[in-house]
């Protein structure tokens, strides 16, 4: 039943049934009686929550009702995953149930499958928070161009990065282009092609984990090569 509710929500849509399964695995049931304050407006963002009955009030400081989530809703993962306190509060209506993911389980899940928090982070419009000790940690930190960065620095550059998705055949940048951005594949696989011509039969290619663009970025030179999926 629980995979039915995640698989229903619209966030997590776009994971396979088998990611799905997994962030399913993680979450904790936990109940609420009617008049309970689940969280208050200023609080630490550790936990999203997934109705799973009952109703929910979000509400303001001074206890004005926003909105009411039913079955099927998700609470308060827009601060936990842009890693703030919360921004509104949540009262139980009635008696409520509700499954919890918290932050730490989220964290961990992404380092056991990145491709999750990538496609987290493309359904919620933004790069989520929870995405960033993987990045410094797992992806970053074993980047030849970045090997001599401190913790401290690695963080600021994943903070800055955003989530693209590309399909088969896409062209992401091309050769003799300004380049405005470096790229690090997350999955998949990426032909490097030394021409303007994505027809070219000679052309390198890179997996997950590789990064390209960077020379021309930091340069200011256009990119040398076309760079297609």
């Amino acid at each position: 039943m629980k995979s039915r509710y995640v698989k229903n929500a619209v966030l997590f849509a776009n994971l396979s049934e088998e990611e799905q399964k997994k962030v399913s695995e993680r979450m904790r049931l936990v109940r609420y009686r009617e008049g309970q304050t689940i969280f208050e407006k200023g609080d630490t963002s550790e936990v999203l929550y997934l109705v799973k009955s009952g109703w929910v009030k979000i509400i303001t400081a001074e206890s004005t009702v926003l909105a009411s989530m039913g079955p099927g809703s998700l609470l308060g993962e827009a601060d936990m995953f842009m890693g703030r306190p919360r921004s509104t509060g949540a009262l139980a209506a009635t008696n409520v149930s509700l499954w919890g993911l918290s932050d730490q389980d989220l964290e961990k899940l992404i380092a056991e499958e990145s491709k999750i928090g990538a496609k987290l982070s493309l359904a919620f419009g933004s790069r989520i928070a929870q995405l960033n000790y993987y990045l410094v940690e797992k992806s970053l930190r074993g980047i030849t161009a970045f090997a001599n960065l401190s913790e401290e620095e690695l963080l600021a550059i994943a903070m800055r990065l955003t989530v693209e998705e590309h399909r088969q055949g896409d062209l992401i940048c091309r050769s003799e282009e300004s380049a405005e951005a470096l790229y690090i594949i997350v999955s998949g696989r990426v032909k490097l092609i030394p021409t303007a011509s994505v027809e070219e039969v000679s052309f390198v290619e890179i997996a997950a984990w590789s990064i390209f663009g960077e020379m021309g970025l930091l340069t200011g030179r256009p990119h040398a090569e076309s760079a297609q999926t």
